[in-house]
């Protein structure tokens, strides 16, 4: 299993499009070394096309229900058969981080 934390930031000082070949390229080579791995990466997206990045990846959402209050505040992306989707479970302490 290979787990990737992500955190882009709201106004990155890069083109979003350089991230989004860096995860694909790095997905793909993972995936032609390891065949069976599961893949997960993990992080604050904020506006990151995370749909652009499910196209890429070929990675699916395994959070389906909101992290912060109402809000979808972090994505966790899984590639592999054996992901089917995550236990929520109550936060440990209220604040954001």
């Amino acid at each position: 299993m290979f787990v990737g934390a992500l955190y882009h930031p709201p106004k990155p000082l890069y083109q979003s499009t350089a991230l989004l070949n860096h995860i694909e390229a790095g997905v793909d080579a993972l995936a032609t070394a390891y065949p069976a791995a599961t893949v997960v990466l993990a992080g604050d997206f904020n506006t990151l096309d995370d749909s652009e990045v499910v196209s890429r990846t070929a990675m699916h959402s395994i959070i389906n229900r909101p992290t912060r209050g109402v809000n979808m505040l972090s994505l966790e992306l899984g590639r592999a058969a054996m992901i089917g989707s995550a236990a929520m479970r109550p936060a440990l302490r209220t604040g954001c981080h």
